[in-house]
């Protein structure tokens, strides 16, 4: 009697979809957190003998956690497409963003220079160039916002399916480059 269910809230919950474009990345870090823990060890193994081996081995550990530290932001990226638009967060702060369905108005499903496929939703039309350009600047900078178009790595691990048909509802213009 005390408690009423909000059916609207339930419904609009199960309509938003969650993806992590680079979730899967995070296998690398089994690599580089062990590696720069070992490196660092040896030079504190080295530090006796010879100057360059100790450089070396920091040098090697500091790489190690510079990656680790990409790896782990780029993964916490998420994009919620919700019933209105896209509510972009992770990573910095200042990347968080939410953009209106109305304000996207054109797709693109671009590949980079290494072939990995990217959705680009634009507020402006784009000729083929132009969205394989932005595909490659958000392969780069690993960002989804670059210039006010959203570049969105389709992760060939994860099930894109759910997303592809959500760009066909609430995209007027879907092209393929």
């Amino acid at each position: 009697m005390y408690f009423s269910v909000n059916t609207s809230y339930k419904k609009n919950m199960n309509e938003t979809i969650i993806y992590c474009p680079y979730k899967s990345q995070t296998w690398a870090l089994i690599f580089t957190i062990p590696i720069g823990l070992l490196a660092f060890v040896g030079a504190g193994y080295c530090l006796s003998l010879s100057g360059i081996s100790v450089i070396s081995f920091v040098g090697i550990g500091i790489i190690c956690i510079w990656l680790t530290k990409m790896i782990y932001d780029s993964s916490n990226k998420a994009v919620f497409f919700e019933q209105k638009g896209l509510r972009i967060v992770g990573g910095n702060y200042k990347d968080y963003c939410y953009i209106l369905w109305e304000e996207l108005t054109y797709a693109y499903f671009a590949r980079d220079f290494k072939g990995h496929l990217f959705l680009v939703l634009s507020p402006n039309a784009l000729n083929s160039k132009e969205a394989k350009r932005f595909a490659n600047r958000g392969a780069k900078l690993s960002q989804i916002c670059v210039d006010s178009v959203v570049v969105i790595y389709m992760d060939v691990v994860q099930n894109v399916s759910q997303l592809k048909e959500l760009i066909d509802n609430y995209v007027e213009n879907v092209d393929i480059c």
